[in-house]
């Protein structure tokens, strides 16, 4: 029996140290697409996250970053997706639902939107820049939809 562990160990050793690699690999794309983001360069940060994401299935920033280069390229739907995947992850992903809010106040949903700021406002604090960003958006949105009445 012992010769068969050390056997097993023997086996996924490598197979530890592999996947410590994939996670770097996976962290320094997500790295480089954030900056892509950023220069607005949508289309070729998303290539990057695909790619970051099947070397990390697991990587909640770069779900993230997905979502954030979907919602550049106006793809409200799929960003919504990736946002919503990456809370799966890491429930405290202020990034992740800071954009949420903002599909909501998209699609007209501003009582979601404020559901979310709310979350916000536990994960994050009222003065983290995603809950200052979301709040004036639903203020803004609110202010445009008492105009309309």
């Amino acid at each position: 029996m012992r010769g068969l562990l050390m056997l097993v160990a023997a086996v996924l050793a490598p197979l530890s140290a592999h996947a410590a690699d994939w996670t770097k690999r996976s962290d320094d794309l997500t790295q480089q697409a954030s900056v892509l983001i950023q220069k607005e360069a949508y289309v070729d940060a998303v290539a990057a996250l695909e790619a970051a994401i099947v070397a990390n299935p697991k990587n909640g920033r770069a779900f993230q970053a997905l979502g954030r280069a979907y919602f550049g390229l106006g793809r409200y739907v799929q960003a919504q997706k990736y946002f919503l995947i990456s809370l799966e992850i890491d429930p405290t992903a202020a990034g992740a639902l800071a954009y949420l809010g903002e599909i909501d106040i998209y699609n007209e949903e501003i009582d979601a939107a404020a559901d979310k700021l709310g979350v916000l406002s536990r994960v994050c604090g009222a003065e983290c820049a995603e809950y200052k960003k979301l709040s004036a958006a639903i203020s803004e949105a609110r202010s445009q939809e008492g105009e309309t009445r």
